[in-house]
């Protein structure tokens, strides 16, 4: 019908997903003060997911919402979202980092919740980055979420938590999707 109202032809060109690899982890962990790149795979570790198409007509963009408890340290400032463990600063390229993909690494990852070092209250980590100036060809590749810190720290005191934390809490779970997008 819309292709109708607007004149489009049935093979109109343009842009669309290719695949989408789901994440999901809803076990209740106490996450631990890491320092250095320790915990740049706490949250997410070693997801491993498939790239079918080359660099040059697609790209990926990891979307999600991860459910946590409590707010320690203040570690949201070097959270990072990463694939094939490229290199965690903000201007890393291939150059500094040899062996992985070119681009911007860190970042993608967001902290939602309270500043108060309370284990109490709810966080909410929220992740949007899209991977499109990475060189990223077809074949399996690893998804790593966490955090990069200089001293010992953790963005939360337990991921997906649930009743044991308290008798009101539901079960809370990690959901991730990868997208795979034509350029």
């Amino acid at each position: 019908m819309a292709r109708q109202l607007f004149n489009f032809p049935v093979e109109a060109a343009g842009g669309g997903i290719i695949n989408i690899t789901k994440y999901k982890d809803s076990t209740r962990r106490q996450l631990t003060s890491t320092s250095g790149a320790n915990g740049r795979g706490e949250l997410v570790n070693n997801f491993t997911f498939t790239k079918q198409k080359d660099n040059a007509d697609s790209y990926i963009l990891v979307t999600g919402v991860m459910g946590a408890l409590g707010m320690p340290n203040y570690p949201h400032i070097g959270m990072c979202c990463t694939i094939d463990q490229i290199g965690y600063g903000q201007t890393t390229t291939s150059s500094s980092a040899p062996g992985h993909p070119q681009g911007m690494a860190g970042g993608g990852i967001y902290y939602c919740g309270v500043d108060t070092g309370s284990n109490n209250e709810r966080t909410t980590f929220i992740i949007q980055k899209s991977f499109k100036e990475f060189i990223l060809n077809a074949g399996n590749h690893r998804l790593d979420i966490g955090w990069n810190a200089n001293t010992g720290v953790r963005p939360a005191t337990w991921l997906n938590p649930n009743s044991s934390n308290q008798s009101r809490h539901h079960q809370t779970g990690s959901h991730i999707l990868v997208y795979e997008i034509t350029r």
